[in-house]
């Protein structure tokens, strides 16, 4: 698994009169993985400079790959595929921080995927740590 990931690439507008109305600006949002930070840098693609660069321990929303990595992770755990139903399939995954300072997702990036029945109630919630790409919980939805 890489030690980061670019999470978001976006074209930023600036209106005027702000002193950069006229560029051509984009936002980049990388998670570090390995210090368990984001890096937020607004970036001129023209130039090699930043305008601005932020890093802090806000947890971005995930990122297509790092939903790609839940459900490879999940796909090959043999916990996961012997408690799911019959008919069950992802409903959602979505980013997950962990309930108690206990929780591994508490202090590593996670994601959570819910199963379920096309149109029914979740059945099950897996958690799985994005750095190694492992599954770290695996819960009935009930008790969720």
């Amino acid at each position: 698994m890489e030690r980061y990931r670019v999470v978001a690439v976006e074209p930023l507008v600036v209106k005027p009169p702000h002193w950069m109305a006229d560029h051509r600006l984009a936002r980049v949002v990388v998670y570090d993985y390995a210090a368990d930070r984001c890096v937020d840098a607004c970036v001129e693609p023209s130039t090699p400079a930043w305008s601005r660069l932020d890093i802090n321990r806000s947890q971005p929303m995930l990122s297509r790959e790092e939903e790609a990595a839940a459900q490879k992770a999940w796909a090959s755990d043999a916990t996961v595929q012997a408690q799911l139903g019959m008919g069950d399939e992802p409903q959602a995954t979505m980013h997950y921080w962990g309930r108690t300072e206990a929780d591994l997702a508490h202090t590593r990036r996670s994601a959570a995927v819910v199963f379920g029945r096309a149109g029914g109630h979740p059945s099950l919630v897996v958690v799985v740590d994005l750095l190694d790409a492992a599954v770290t919980q695996v819960v009935p939805a009930a008790q969720w």
